[in-house]
């Protein structure tokens, strides 16, 4: 019989509920127990609204909310997440498939682009510390009551959590549609 191993203390930083339903999911496992320190899972909201607004209409402000302000907040979360850590321990963020491009969510798309730079940047930066980070990319709009989706992606989080030389990488849960070019068909 194999010796039981600890589990995993997973710190959840973010308020967006298919977040939290993946932290749930994870937890009840039994792999993982909440923590908010000397932690070795840390799982981080860099998700993105679903709201839709063509190119032409987007305001400044707007984009800068969806963009920068957004942006800001998940470069927050990460380094808080730094200080948090126990060595070898492992970032996923859950973020957006938009970085492919989607009709009308221009501020989504940089958002989610800006985000898969910053994990493969945090990934480089932090790996001669033990530390890795990856991102498990929804579709845009994915919410708690998505089942499949979220139930998929804590899967692949503790994928991630347990392996040891995947850092930087960005997997997408989205049933394939990225393959299909579901978000380009013309509307």
């Amino acid at each position: 019989m194999a010796p039981m191993t600890a589990p995993h203390r997973l710190l959840t930083v973010g308020p967006a509920e298919a977040v939290a339903a993946i932290a749930a999911r994870l937890i009840a496992g039994g792999a993982y127990v909440a923590a908010e320190h000397g932690v070795d899972a840390v799982l981080i909201d860099g998700t993105d609204s679903a709201v839709e607004t063509p190119f032409l209409d987007l305001a400044d402000s707007a984009f800068a909310a969806q963009l920068i302000d957004a942006t800001l907040g998940r470069v927050a979360a990460l380094q808080t997440a730094l200080e948090h850590l126990a060595p070898a321990a492992s970032i996923v963020v859950i973020g957006t498939d938009a970085h492919l491009g989607r009709w009308h969510a221009t501020g989504q798309a940089a958002a989610s682009a800006a985000l898969v730079g910053i994990v493969r940047s945090v990934a480089m930066e932090y790996g001669r510390h033990g530390v890795r980070a990856n991102l498990v990319a929804l579709p845009l709009g994915t919410t708690a009551s998505d089942e499949p989706v979220i139930a998929d992606a804590a899967i692949q989080a503790a994928a991630l959590f347990d392996a040891p030389s995947i850092t930087g990488e960005t997997v997408l849960v989205d049933g394939g549609n990225n393959l299909k070019f579901r978000q380009a068909r013309r509307r």
